[in-house]
């Protein structure tokens, strides 16, 4: 009975992995047999959802995570509701996805089974990740018709994850997640380092710079984690903030354009961010309490976001979100600042990484982003060192116990 109980939690949990990792190109592709396998993905869904909800009925006790998670994704979908944005259903649809990943991390976490989940998340990922590579290489033109901004069609982009830039939201995980399994045996060294290569390979032949840089600065984080530990969390969120400040409120008061595009190496436009920096701060300004909703740009830039998450949530949810938002990631902060060994560094670079890319990119649902922040939170911080590293480096702190 015992060992028919472990089997069907395993396969709860492929099931919740497999739903929420459907590939881009599979709600792009068109035909019977593929409108199938979307179909079956949505289904997959929809029962993930159901059984994350029902995980977070029966988890014991309510932490501030979980209700500022819950007050940030509920003012999504009322606010939707109350403006009819258009895109209430869709809204709906992945904040309760995301807070049904809330609920499955934080009841794995009290069942002490988190690390066997993250086990076998990783490896769905990693499955996806190699197909992606092959795929890439198979059909290097793309494996169907993109449209970016609404206007120009790029067969280059249509690739397994879909543009360029959606990479990162699966590599970047599957890298943070990879360190924080300990490798013990020559197998999982060399499955390490298969993985690795693929990643490098993927992120060179679709020339995606974003998320290489950001790929290096996880792995550099994790070679020399003893300088990654001493960085205060509050400063990375701190500093972001600031940062998008100065970028968007330059733009908006027309300075110092030319020389903030010149440091990224692009044109004057910073690859149309410029643009939409400058109509996001417009439409704000129109709504600056409780923004549009989520399911609406306003003054018609024809983007699907402002490239910058603060922004971003300040267009839709207006300042009211965008404090809800601050407060989320304050807990996420303090969380990772009392940590002292393995899930501190981990904790840090997911701050950097996820920080970086607010300010440049601004997907307001992003899954792997509230899934890898909910693992920082509630995976349990043990001496154990990082990865390939344990037996280079050996971590001061001395060992405490519980009572």
């Amino acid at each position: 009975m015992a060992k028919l109980k472990l089997h069907s939690s395993k396969l709860i949990m492929l099931i919740i992995s497999f739903a929420f990792l459907e590939p881009t190109f599979i709600s792009h592709m068109s035909g019977f047999f593929w409108n199938g396998v979307h179909n079956v993905f949505l289904l997959l869904k929809i029962v993930a959802i159901l059984i994350g909800l029902l995980m977070l009925a029966y988890s014991k006790g309510t932490d501030k995570y979980v209700i500022v998670s819950s007050i940030l994704f509920g003012f999504l979908i009322i606010n939707d509701l109350i403006h009819s944005s258009g895109g209430t259903v869709r809204t709906v649809y992945f904040c309760m996805s995301e807070i049904a990943m809330v609920g499955t991390i934080k009841y794995y976490y009290s069942k002490n089974t988190l690390e066997r989940f993250v086990s076998i998340f990783k490896s769905v990922l990693a499955v996806l990740i190699i197909l992606n590579l092959v795929f890439l290489i198979i059909r290097p033109n793309g494996l169907f018709r993109s449209e970016l901004y609404n206007s120009l069609n790029v067969g280059a982009d249509g690739h397994f994850f879909g543009y360029k830039n959606n990479h990162v939201y699966f590599f970047i995980p599957y890298t943070v997640l990879s360190y924080m399994q300990l490798m013990d045996s020559l197998k999982d060294k060399i499955r390490f380092w298969i993985m690795h290569i693929v990643i490098i390979s993927t992120l060179v032949l679709i020339k995606a710079s974003t998320a290489l840089i950001l790929y290096v600065l996880v792995t550099a984080g994790i070679i020399f984690f003893p300088v990654a530990k001493r960085i205060k969390p509050q400063w990375i969120l701190i500093s972001s903030i600031l940062i998008s400040y100065l970028l968007i409120m330059s733009t908006y008061l027309s300075r110092s354009v030319a020389f903030i595009a010149s440091l990224f190496s692009k044109g004057v436009t910073l690859s149309g961010r410029l643009t939409v920096w400058n109509r996001g701060i417009q439409a704000f300004l129109m709504h600056p309490i409780v923004g549009t909703g989520i399911g609406t740009t306003p003054l018609n830039i024809n983007y699907q976001q402002y490239h910058n998450k603060y922004l971003d949530f300040m267009v839709c949810g207006g300042i009211v979100l965008l404090l809800i938002f601050i407060l989320y990631m304050i807990i996420c902060c303090r969380k990772v600042d009392s940590y002292n060994n393995r899930m501190r560094v981990i904790g840090v670079l997911c701050l950097v990484s996820y920080c970086i890319m607010f300010i440049m990119e601004g997907t307001r649902t992003e899954l792997f982003f509230w899934l890898i922040m909910s693992i920082c939170y509630y995976h349990k911080d043990d001496i154990r060192d990082i990865g390939l590293i344990r037996k280079k480096y050996k971590l001061k702190e001395k060992r405490t116990i519980n009572v």
